[in-house]
């Protein structure tokens, strides 16, 4: 009898170690920090304040592998944890290159500097839905 509730309790104890690992890959995977090798100020075809960024080919890789997974998703765009965009994944991206729709001028001077730099990364995660 106490052997079974032994036995029983490893059990118990391997299954969530299991769900609790598969669940830290997970979050792990819906989540990138992107390192940004340009950034420019432009503006969109409708007239709204945007930055145009180039990732290093590191991060280019990993946004491609990214985008590819999570197709159809809904995504965000972040700097140091401020959300700047969501937008829905529609394709994946191989150029490495990403626009970013920024709301205040003077904040998207301030983040082409401090992305360009390598000061700060640009962080994209999947919604969920």
């Amino acid at each position: 009898m106490k052997r079974l509730a032994i036995v029983r309790f490893l059990v118990a104890f391997l299954v969530a170690l299991v769900v609790l690992v598969t669940w830290h890959v997970s979050a792990e995977a819906q989540q990138l920090s992107l390192r940004v090798k340009e950034a420019s100020l432009t503006s969109t075809i409708d007239n709204h304040q945007a930055l145009n960024i180039r990732l290093d080919e590191h991060s280019k890789a990993d946004y491609a592998e990214f985008t590819a997974r999570y197709v159809g998703r809904r995504i965000e765009f972040s700097v140091q944890g401020r959300p700047l965009m969501t937008a829905r994944m529609m394709t994946s991206v191989l150029s490495g290159e990403v626009q970013v729709l920024v709301d205040r001028k003077a904040l998207a001077e301030e983040l082409a500097v401090s992305l360009a730099t390598g000061k700060t990364a640009l962080d994209v995660r999947v919604l969920g839905e």
